[in-house]
């Protein structure tokens, strides 16, 4: 079912959330790295030059399926409307579609385009728990705190993975491009390091490290954990290149002829890579588990030790 929700911010900005976990068919083999996304995939498409975001809640094919008639190179924003709402007349697919030219919401629901100031789509309990965590005045920021909350909501189970965002700006839309930490259990610290920095562990927790980028030309996402690049083409649900074994760097550098590039650079001397590349070490083995306790350096040497606290089952 999924949670896609949009707003007008105080500045009259056009601000959106998305999760990613879609619905397939029950006979539908997932992609292998669905581990890592939860069994999702990309919801929220920005399109028509940065004018014009796309987003969808239910049947993942039934989706692509609508979005395959829409003609990117000859945009008609009556043409797309009236395409969204024949798809919606079955009801196992809404739409929300915003347009940042002149900040208008339209919400596509059961054959009827609507123009509200706010719109969801998708898990009702979602929306709630999503609502409950806002303001009237809330922006992209408080939204994207929110939408998390719901995505680790255990009560609500039709919304998942990670959040997405998008925001209106000068007639624009613009992927909120993130370097994010997902859902992780807890925290470490480094015994040198006067901050708390999330190590996360393996994917039967749905927890992992990630950072995206986005525009018009497409949509990447990069798994630390996994060291696994995926890449999505405007309204192509399904990433159109799947990466594995790739560290940040090549990945970028397969970015450039998509016109895309990563929102971040580590270096790779960095304590913080070190401890992402250990970490991925003790998930490959087994041993990253919710016990780890605190990492701390050995002297003179830069690889990370972990005490564990005992496992309780």
């Amino acid at each position: 079912m999924s949670l896609i929700f949009a707003k007008k911010d105080e500045s009259g900005n056009v601000c959106i959330v998305s999760d990613t976990k879609l619905n397939y068919e029950i006979d539908r083999k997932l992609p292998s790295y669905s581990s890592y996304q939860k069994n999702g995939g990309l919801k929220l498409f920005v399109v028509n030059h940065e004018e014009v975001v796309i987003s969808f809640a239910g049947c993942s094919a039934e989706a692509q399926d609508t979005f395959d008639r829409i003609d990117l190179d000859n945009w008609n924003l009556s043409n797309v409307l009236e395409i969204l709402k024949e798809s919606s007349v079955f009801g196992s697919t809404d739409y929300l579609l915003c347009n940042a030219v002149n900040n208008v919401i339209y919400k596509i629901s059961d054959g009827v385009v609507a123009q509200p100031d706010y719109a969801y789509i998708g898990d009702f309990d979602g929306y709630q728990v999503l609502t409950k965590n806002i303001e009237q005045s809330s922006g992209l920021h408080d939204l994207d705190i929110a939408m998390n909350k719901v995505i680790s909501d255990s009560n609500v189970k039709t919304v998942g993975g990670f959040c997405i965002s998008a925001l209106s700006d000068n007639g624009l839309f613009r992927y909120t491009s993130k370097h994010s930490f997902s859902q992780f259990k807890g925290h470490i610290k480094l015994s040198n390091v006067p901050t708390t920095i999330p190590i996360l562990s393996n994917p039967v927790n749905d927890t992992y490290s990630y950072g995206w980028a986005g525009s018009q030309y497409g949509f990447a996402l990069y798994f630390y954990e996994a060291k696994l690049g995926l890449i999505y083409l405007p309204l192509k649900i399904n990433p159109v290149e799947v990466c594995s074994e790739v560290n940040l760097d090549l990945f970028d550098q397969i970015l450039m002829k998509y016109n895309l590039k990563m929102p971040l650079r580590i270096d790779t001397k960095s304590e913080e890579e070190k401890l992402i590349d250990f970490s991925y070490e003790l998930y490959l083995h087994l041993q990253y588990q919710r016990c780890i306790d605190k990492i701390s350096l050995l002297e003179n040497s830069s690889i990370p030790k972990v005490f564990f606290n005992p496992i309780i089952y």
